[in-house]
């Protein structure tokens, strides 16, 4: 057997971890010792271990042998098993039945390595329910045992890590938006000391309560989470204590009320944990987010950490870095604080993993000088970076710190709670709020890597003068404000009056400068009202809502209106002769606010559309929810620097830009006078993609082009020919690069004379033009998914593709593939071979698109995607993830191919054949029952009987569809449930699949209990037993229960166990 001699390498977390860990270390180098076993070496660099894959056996983690090899009887130690990646990112939480089943392979295999293992080799500490290891203590003995099993893909050592120890809530411009979203919908696990959840501002009674609604203490493995060291209570306090208005300077968390999740990561009174419990935390968090439906787990709070890492450390940590990918997959953001180290190029972990969000800390105040164990603030600011916070490239953002009044142990309160441990709370409230505002304004919760863009792409840029380099610190407004924008609401001024008795129809004309869509009318008037939304120029009447407030605003959402950026419409209300509202004194209008120009007030006695206008009062007070379209204008919208204009220079001259996600341009635009030729290129190939004549006088001009599709990670550049006169420039800017929302602008691009720019500068944005990007809002399955190995350029004259089955109804908006050269792509519905679509793509051994016009696609329906390679330039992938997979709102059923030029028939589950996309677009109903079933299903049944479920909405909408699962032609009704009206009936053929008949739109009101079922008839008819019990909130609806009737009829008993009858409504908020 092979003898393994292993140098002590450097650890350690903290101060006092390292002196003790020196001490350590020379006791043991003085009596050195060696490990016999099969046991490989992996050497570990000094500031970031990582786990080296080559080489055969268990990857055995350096620092763990370095332990033993000092004289250590025993480590504590990560096991990762073998196809642990498979999970990884797999399970999600809102598949309750496809979790119990991941869970239920998980466990065995686990147990498969724990049972040959003796209680003096290793002694189990956590087992992971989503992750295929545990963790533990193990021996010598038991660490050659693991190493030479099979089974065992690594070990790595469960590190130890430590709390990283006026309100910022203004600074983070989070008032106005907390007042009216605040958090509600949304769950915060803390992950940490515990919480004190008798605080009153914590719910104030025993676990769980209305605030602390759940958890776990992992440190002492026990059901009660309870803080008795103090850290996890004042971090609760920060990201949700409820509202309030004192003691002292508390106001409340900055989501008050979102609801929390305690998870004890510590034993007893400690401030002290383990990487491990840090994972099993994460891991619960995913097993259990939607305990409470209503209030699902979206954000994890972290405020421990240790280590120094100069670089994403997924690698060295591979178990955190799963838990981690497997929350983001669920759709749950993870905050964790960058520590207080004062490092200049690295962080501690957890933050360093990618799928995590690292937080740094800003001052909120002028607090004088301050003096920390690493370093020395003599003066401080608001929004200066602290001197303690770790800062490094891959830092994400930057939220308030020191001094921040909060919660403490025993119901009382600290007024100096601060470190990168109060600022990552912050982020994560604000992380609440805005998946809050989300949820209530959009209809849907963010994904995880959307939270993530908003917070980063919308903070203010605050520069840490330890390294120069420029973060986004949070804010929740302007984050808020890009999702939705109430231009009078949100910017009234002047003097209010109320209660005006008047018959007039009272509002204002507003000109969008972008695209979007109008979503909800509201007013501020007294009692119940009709408003309105019009196009000024035509007339015509586009929307109308019946609106009701108490001298308050009061709103209604509406079907979605698209605006046109330069369109001038009208929103009013009839006041009807009563309750009216004006305000006078107020700013002359026209005015900007936001995305909209008010031009001015508009009235008309009577009830009609108002004409008149007004520019000193703002009659009526009505306004309306605004969403402007996707398209982003990177350097119009965030031009900075001094401006010069006029410049006779025979120069073309623009920037070098790339794009973070795929998309495309459609629209140039520029900043000079007079007439000019602005262009775009491919920078690396050189090739002319686009080119359009702009007038401007010293003002920024856009023309629309036709769309150019653009692949994230590809550089390109924009400019401007001046032709010696008419230019402009602007210097003293912030130096390239900069990222601004989807696109990193390198720098700005010059050539003399009339050609592509190819010299560079980064302080000077030279030629003042611009894109118009849109981000591709459509869902990708297979690009964004690809794995397994590529092969390229097969010269094989087949049709290749996949077949795909859609959750949820939507369009078809572009084609696309991976090849090499000019392919056609071809879009069927596999079930009557009818062509759909087709388009003619260009690719270069990458992804490559064509728009093409909107095709419907239908929920349960499967299609058929593929390209004809005509002999050459195809390309597959092998050894992929075995299909089918559902990726978002799509299920690849499975790759297809086809000799020839033709629709392919002949199917494969483990290869993918032509490396195939599309760009769906879910439409915004929703399928309660059908997106979300669960449990075991029964088919053929032959009952006579009525079978269904009554259900809630949240939000007022309407019912466009009535579909079931079953074996036959049934009717399916809709009924009010309270009054017994039948509101709906259509007759529906299924083939023990799920089918859908569109009806005559019906309303239904938010809060009001609705009935559908379907009469089987005798025959034909299906159930599903052992499912999630009801009430089960699912998206916009509430099922609150199956219900059955003998015979044909409206059923009224009702039964919470099982889902009777497979029926289910297409709900539109």
């Amino acid at each position: 057997m092979q003898r393994m001699k292993v140098l002590v390498k450097k650890a350690g977390f903290g101060l006092i971890g390292l002196m003790v860990f020196l001490i350590v270390a020379s006791m043991a180098i003085a009596e050195e010792r060696t490990l016999d076993g099969p046991i490989r070496e992996v050497v570990n660099s000094a500031k970031a271990r990582t786990l080296d894959a080559a080489g055969g056996g268990a990857i055995v983690q350096s620092a763990v042998v370095d332990r033993l090899n000092r004289g250590e009887e025993t480590v504590d130690v990560i096991v990762l098993l073998k196809g642990y990646k498979e999970y990884v990112g797999k399970i999600k939480a809102d598949k309750s039945a496809e979790m119990k089943k991941f869970q239920a392979e998980i466990r065995p295999r686990q147990d498969a390595v724990l049972k040959r293992l003796s209680r003096s080799q290793f002694t189990p500490k956590h087992r992971f329910d989503n992750i295929l290891g545990f963790a533990g203590t193990v021996s010598r003995d038991g660490l050659e045992a693991l190493a030479a099993m099979q089974e065992v893909e690594s070990i790595e050592e469960d590190q130890k890590v430590e709390a990283h120890l006026a309100q910022g809530i203004p600074l983070m411009n989070g008032s106005h938006v907390r007042s009216s979203y605040d958090g509600a919908g949304v769950s915060i696990a803390i992950t940490d000391t515990g919480i004190d959840y008798t605080h009153p501002m914590l719910g104030g009674a025993a676990f769980p309560n209305a605030k602390v609604i759940g958890g776990y203490d992992f440190g002492d493995s026990d059901a009660d989470p309870m803080d008795c060291q103090g850290h996890g209570t004042s971090v609760a306090g920060i990201a949700a204590g409820t509202a309030a208005a004192g003691p002292g300077d508390y106001i409340g968390g900055v989501a008050p009320n979102a609801r929390l999740y305690a998870l004890k990561i510590v034993a007893g009174c400690s401030g002290s944990s383990a990487f491990s419990t840090i994972a099993a935390a994460w891991d619960w968090a995913v097993s259990h987010k939607n305990d409470d439906p209503a209030n699902p787990i979206l954000a994890i709070n972290t405020s421990f950490g240790g280590g120094y890492y100069t670089a994403a450390c997924d690698a060295s940590i591979p178990t955190i870095a799963a838990a981690a990918n497997n929350a983001a997959a669920n759709g749950i953001t993870l905050f964790s604080s960058s520590g207080n180290d004062g490092f200049s190029d690295g962080m501690g972990a957890p933050a360093c993993v990618s799928n995590s969000l690292s937080v740094g800390a800003v001052y909120d105040a002028n607090i004088g000088s301050r003096y920390w164990s690493p370093c020395t603030d003599l003066m401080t600011a608001p929004d200066q970076v602290t001197c303690y916070s770790n800062s490094a490239n891959f830092l994400n953002i930057l939220a308030p710190s020191n001094d921040a009044y909060t919660t403490a142990v025993g119901g009382g309160y600290r007024t100096n709670f601060g470190g990168t441990s109060a600022a990552s709370p912050y982020s994560a409230g604000a992380g609440a709020v805005l998946q809050s505002y989300a949820k209530k304004t959009a209809g849907h919760y963010y994904s995880a890597a959307e939270l993530r863009a908003r917070l980063i792409s919308t903070g203010d840029p605050v520069i840490d003068p330890k390294n120069g380099i420029t973060k986004p610190r949070v804010n929740i407004g302007v984050a808020a404000v890009q999702l939705e924008q109430t231009p009078w609401k949100t910017n009234e001024n002047g003097t209010v009056a109320t209660d005006v008795a008047w018959n007039y129809t009272m509002g204002y004309h507003f000109t969008p400068v972008k695209d979007g869509h109008i979503r909800w009318l509201g007013g501020y008037f007294n009692g119940t009202k009709t408003v309105s939304l019009w196009n000024k120029a035509t007339g015509a009447l586009l929307a109308s809502a019946v609106v009701t407030s108490s001298n308050g605003w009061g709103y209604a959402s509406i079907k979605a209106v698209p605006v046109t950026a330069g369109t001038t419409y009208t929103v009013a209300v009839y006041l009807g002769g009563s309750g009216g509202s004006y305000r006078y004194n107020i700013a002359p209008l026209p005015d900007t606010y936001g995305d909209v120009t008010i031009n001015g007030s508009t009235y008309i006695a009577g009830n009609a559309r108002p004409t008149n206008t007004y520019t000193t009062y703002m009659f009526g007070q009505a306004d309306f929810g605004y969403v402007p379209a996707s398209v982003q204008t990177p350097w119009l919208t965030n031009e900075n620097g001094t401006l010069v204009t006029d410049i006779a220079w025979d120069y073309t001259m623009g920037y070098n830009f790339t794009p973070r996600k795929d998309g495309q341009i459609t629209r140039l635009s520029g900043y000079f006078n007079g007439a000019k030729t602005v262009s775009l290129w491919n920078k690396a190939t050189g090739e002319l993609l686009a080119q359009q004549n702009v007038t401007s006088s010293n003002n920024w001009s856009s023309v629309d082009i036709d769309p150019v599709l653009l692949n994230a990670g590809v550089t390109y550049t924009v400019a401007v020919y001046l032709g010696g006169s008419g230019g402009s420039y602007r210097s003293g800017i912030a130096a390239f690069p900069q990222t601004y929302g989807d696109i990193t602008i390198e720098g700005s691009a010059w050539l003399f004379g009339n050609g592509r720019p190819t010299n560079n500068y980064a302080s000077i944005m030279y030629g003042q033009v611009d894109v118009g990007f849109s981000a591709f809002s459509g869902q990708t399955p297979w690009k964004r998914n690809e794995n397994g190995t590529l092969v390229t350029d097969i010269a094989w004259d087949y049709t290749m593709g996949y077949h795909f089955t859609p959750k949820r109804s939507g369009t078809i908006t572009w084609l696309g593939g991976y090849f090499n050269g000019t392919k056609t792509v071809y879009l069927w519905n596999k079930s009557t071979g009818a062509l759909l679509a087709q388009a003619t793509v260009s690719s270069a051994n990458g992804w490559g698109y064509a728009n093409i016009d909107p095709v419907r696609v239908t929920a349960g329906t499967t299609y058929t995607v593929a390209v004809y390679l005509a002999g050459s330039g195809g390309s597959y992938r092998y050894s992929i993830t075995a299909l089918p997979q559902t990726y978002g709102d799509i299920t690849i059923e499975g790759t297809t191919w086809l000799v020839g030029n033709g629709r392919p028939t002949i199917d494969y589950a483990y290869n993918m054949y032509g490396q195939m996309d599309i760009g769906f677009v879910p439409d915004s109903s929703q399928t309660p029952w059908m997106n979300n079933e669960n449990g075991t299903l029964v088919t053929d049944i032959a009952w006579d009987y009525t079978m269904g479920y009554h259900f809630i909405p949240a939000r007022n909408g309407t019912i466009s569809r009535l579909g079931g699962y079953f074996n036959g032609a049934k009717t399916v009704s809709l009924w009010d449930t309270a009054t017994g009206t039948l509101l709906a009936q259509a007759p529906v053929t299924s083939s023990n699949a799920w089918s859908y008949v569109g009806i005559s739109p019906v309303s239904v009101t938010a809060g009001t209990t609705y009935t559908v079922a379907v009469y089987l008839g005798g025959g034909g008819g299906s159930y599903r037993y052992g499912i999630s019990t009801f009430p089960q909130t699912y998206e916009d609806v509430t099922i609150t229960g199956s219900t059955w009737l003998s015979g044909n009829g409206r059923p009224t008993n009702t039964i919470t166990t099982y889902m009777y009858g497979q029926v289910d409504v297409e709900f539109e908020p």
